[in-house]
């Protein structure tokens, strides 16, 4: 019963980070299609 807890607990945990990681990773992509965008547009 304990390590089921620590393994739900730690499971938890990485599922928070890989939300704010893929947040992270969007906001990333939007800023490199706009530079991309605008680079375009400059041409």
């Amino acid at each position: 019963m304990k390590t089921c807890s620590i393994n739900v607990r730690v499971e938890k945990e990485l599922l928070e980070q890989l939300q704010s990681f893929n947040v992270n990773i969007s906001e990333l992509v939007r800023k490199a299609l706009r530079l991309e965008v605008e680079s375009i547009r400059r041409q």
